[in-house]
């Protein structure tokens, strides 16, 4: 996929809805998380037993409910991004309510927390995160997060709980990261010409070719940088050649999202020393 002025968003959406529970383990009054996640697939999973007829009975109410999400979601940096989780019921919803946690480098944190009247979310993410205001209603209780950065790529936990049940499902957002790409004359060397390629703002770790306008990649030296926020910034530069004139064309892929960016500039002939943008 090619593209010069536009990014691209895509949500590849769960095919095959994962059943689970969670409970409480104990009331904590920080940002740490407070919950157990017993699904064999959960991010974190101790054992739950089940006691006699109040057994039989949650799994009773389990069956007639549903927590569901996307197995991954990826967002654009500086775009805010919906992580979607919907509730499916048979029945009403006895004091609801919902709970967004997050699994980054090993560290399980409370994002947002809410029920039929209200909640907010935690101090870290307070101006970054909003849910519907009907999602009790119509079953969507999706998160969005706003303005995402590579520091927000993680596993994102959605646990709704009611008197009776409880169930949650996971999401893993990747983020992505593309910029825009110049080309510039870094002057004479040798018997060639010195182009330098420079953009800024990828995420993950970009891959870069130079290539002519029959498709001959040509040979480069390329550098990438990650800076304080784990965006890299890339410079590439090439010697072309007399033998080299016409259309020279510099691209950057992005691996996560298949994404191109490109910028390319003509050599012309007799002044091919002369660079022209195509």
């Amino acid at each position: 996929m090619e593209s010069v002025g536009h990014v691209l968003f895509m949500v590849e959406r769960c095919e095959d809805s994962r059943e689970s529970m969670a409970v409480r383990a104990s009331e904590g009054n920080g940002d740490e998380d407070d919950c157990m996640l017993t699904s064999p697939s959960s991010p974190v999973a101790p054992f739950l037993q089940a006691e006699g007829d109040d057994g039989g009975r949650r799994q009773e109410e389990q069956d007639n409910f549903k927590v569901t999400a996307p197995q991954n979601v990826v967002g654009i940096v500086g775009q805010d991004t919906i992580l979607p989780c919907i509730v499916s019921s048979t029945k009403p919803l006895d004091t609801p309510e919902v709970q967004w946690k997050n699994l980054i480098d090993g560290h399980l944190e409370n994002i947002y927390t809410y029920g039929q009247f209200g909640g907010e979310p935690v101090q870290k993410y307070r101006g970054r995160t909003s849910v519907p205001g009907d999602g009790f209603a119509t079953g969507n209780v999706s998160l969005t997060l706003k303005n995402v950065q590579p520091a927000d790529e993680g596993r994102y936990i959605c646990i709704v709980e009611s008197r009776d049940w409880m169930d949650e499902s996971d999401t893993w957002l990747s983020i992505a990261g593309t910029g825009e790409v110049f080309i510039e004359i870094l002057g004479s060397q040798g018997k060639g010409l010195e182009l330098a390629c420079r953009s800024h703002g990828w995420f993950p770790e970009p891959t870069v070719r130079w290539v002519t306008e029959n498709e001959q990649e040509l040979s480069a030296d390329t550098e990438t940088h990650q800076d304080s926020e784990k965006l890299f910034s890339v410079l590439s530069r090439i010697t072309v050649t007399e033998e080299q004139v016409g259309k020279v064309t510099c691209q950057i892929l992005n691996p996560l999202v298949q994404m191109t960016k490109k910028t390319t500039v003509c050599l012309s002939g007799l002044k091919w020393m002369e660079v022209n943008p195509c």
